[in-house]
């Protein structure tokens, strides 16, 4: 995905430059503030610091090629901050790790019963590795009878107290869909080996951000049962007494077992609360996966933010039959992404995964990732909707070629008929201009051509040209040619086109149609009608898949005014020719009624 535009210098097919006001961010700027987290007094864990020194990882892909940045590299830091540093006297190499270990009280966090010696462990090939740890697949010897494949965590320096933390959560876990804790294993001979062992349930498919990059995508139930059991595993923390608030919900942190079930896992960042309404004040979380309360420097939230986090996964997975799998926001920078969302209210383009799974889904990833999290459903009532898409595709029976053909045609034709001419149109957001910028191009793309020519030109106006075209050079142009009468007398339907998103301008390209007049002399008449063919093609492929995004559109022809002085602006060539401006934006009224005259009039059949 391209960085989305806002200076709207108009380019062909693509949509403007940003330009960000730096002021408008400097709360990403920790250097003249810190963020201070309000203890939750209830909390039974030790008053730590939220901004993570080490982040726990019990899986990492062995490829992070794909991963975003803020994913591949550790340790990191959120929105700008410095990670947080322990303030402990540094003692030397050879001391650090047993001065760590002796303060490490297996009985105070109860894990005595988890000690597991190291000399029962043997690790095999490595399967990840992070700046603090490695991770082995392995085996863990319980006794002469019994061999337990598992997760060998490593960590190459001392155990921080993140890493205390997680083990004290995952010491109380157990649910199906959360990774299990198995033990912990201390060195005897600390120079020999690193400080501490974690081990834990191997999930050999790694998680879910390379599982659906290097797995053929599954029928589309597996893939909703794939969404049910993440939403398991957080109800289950939601639910949890005292609740747990993960935090840090996203592809990598789902682990995914032999069997294909899905694990939440990385439990450095959860928080405990204790209390129904009581709110956690802290900054944690990925940006492209969180909620957007956690955008301040003292934010204030509940269990709603993996609600969110859950969504973004959710539209994640749901991107498996893609060619390019996506990630939430990918190619955008933290700026760029709390300008869309939290300003402009955008989400992730949801227009293919409502073409192949349905209205449903993308409705309930809609209800997750609503900007008041008052909005949002619990974790057990999204639990309770997939659980109803799921028993849906199960028990229907599974359409014929001819059932299945029928079904595209009659969505086809829901697109066209849906497709209607609305004035009534606001600036209000649908999606990033950069996706719009996207489905043009694959309208335009696939619309025909006479002998494949691909004449037709297209230049797409948002912000500041858009309300520029309407506002002064489509009056400059009238009043040119008909004077101030008709500006005057057009204001109102002028104003209506300003107050719309954006304008597509189609062209077409004369310099084409006359090299085919002159490769075809033949057919040398037919090439210009042809041509405005293609044109109208692609403006109506444009528009439907403009609707089916739930934008309005009409379509204008001021062209014959404004040809000349749009080239000349635009630096335009000389043979591109005008045809229409579709006007784009969110409808604010429903179109009018439309009379039909009789289809056999217009529709004649010779047998």
């Amino acid at each position: 995905m391209s960085p989305l535009h806002d200076d709207c210098t108009p380019r062909h097919l693509h949509a403007p430059a940003p330009n960000l006001d730096k002021d408008e961010f400097a709360w990403f700027d920790s250097s003249d503030s810190e963020l201070s987290s309000v203890p939750d007094e209830s909390s039974s864990f030790p008053d730590l610091d939220d901004t993570p020194t080490h982040i726990p990882a019990q899986h990492i892909p062995q490829s992070n090629q794909n991963l975003p940045e803020q994913l591949s590299q550790k340790p990191t830091s959120y929105h700008g901050l410095k990670p947080a540093k322990i303030k402990t006297p540094q003692p030397k190499a050879s001391e650090s790790a047993h001065n760590e270990v002796q303060a490490l009280d297996l009985g105070r966090l109860d894990l005595l019963d988890h000690v597991i010696s190291p000399e029962k462990l043997v690790r095999q090939e490595r399967i990840g590795a992070g700046a603090f740890k490695d991770v082995y697949r392995g085996l863990y010897h319980v006794s002469r009878m019994r061999v337990l494949p598992v997760a060998i965590c490593d960590l190459r320096d001392e155990l921080t107290e993140m890493d205390i933390k997680e083990l004290k959560f995952l010491r109380d876990l157990r649910h199906e869909n959360i990774v299990q804790f198995i033990g912990i294993g201390i060195p005897t001979n600390l120079r020999l080996g690193p400080p501490c062992v974690i081990v834990s349930e191997l999930c050999e498919n790694g998680d879910l951000f390379d599982f659906i990059r290097n797995t053929p995508p599954p029928p589309d139930v597996n893939i909703f049962r794939i969404l049910l059991q993440i939403a398991r595993g957080l109800e289950y923390l939601h639910t949890h007494k005292p609740m747990i608030v993960h935090r840090d919900c996203k592809s990598t942190n789902v682990l995914i077992n032999a069997q294909g079930i899905a694990k939440i896992s990385d439990f450095g960042l959860a928080r405990v609360k204790r209390s129904k309404y009581a709110m956690i004040r802290s900054l944690v979380g990925t940006v492209n996966w969180q909620a957007v309360e956690l955008w301040s420097p003292k934010p204030q939230y509940n269990e709603k933010v993996d609600v969110w986090s859950a969504a973004m996964t959710f539209w994640e997975a749901l991107q498996w039959h893609q060619t390019e799998k996506r990630y939430p926001f990918q190619g955008l920078n933290e700026h760029q992404i709390y300008m869309n969302v939290r300003q402009k209210h955008l989400r992730p383009f949801t227009g293919s995964i409502r073409r192949r799974y349905g209205d449903d889904i993308v409705h309930l990833i809609d209800q997750m990732w609503q900007q008041n999290p008052r909005d949002r459903p619990s974790m057990s009532e999204v639990c309770a909707e997939i659980e109803v898409l799921i028993a849906r595709r199960e028990n229907s029976t599974p359409p014929s070629k001819m059932s299945s053909t029928n079904s595209l045609t009659q969505q086809f034709m829901q697109v066209i008929r849906n497709r209607r001419t609305i004035y009534a149109l606001s600036k209000k957001a649908i999606l990033p201009d950069a996706q719009v910028v996207q489905l043009v191009q694959q309208a335009v793309r696939e619309a025909p051509s006479s002998f494949n020519v691909q004449s037709s030109r297209v230049v797409i106006l948002f912000g500041n040209q858009h309300d520029h075209y309407w506002g002064q050079i489509v009056p400059a142009a009238l009043r040119q040619a008909a004077g101030e009468k008709a500006v005057e007398a057009s204001k109102g339907k002028l104003d209506g086109f300003r107050a719309g998103t954006g304008t597509i301008l189609f062209f077409e390209d004369s310099d084409l149609i006359k090299d085919q007049q002159q490769q075809f002399p033949m057919f040398a008449s037919g090439f210009p009608t042809w041509s405005l063919h293609a044109s109208g093609m692609a403006q109506i492929y444009t528009w439907a898949a403009l609707e089916a995004e739930g934008y309005g559109a009409n379509l204008q022809h001021y062209g014959n005014l404004t040809g000349e002085t749009l080239k000349r602006v635009y630096n335009l060539p000389e043979s591109y020719e005008i045809q229409s401006e579709m006007v784009f934006g969110h409808p604010e009224a429903p179109a009018g009624a439309k009379d039909y005259i009789p289809d056999e009039e217009r529709v004649v059949v010779f047998k």
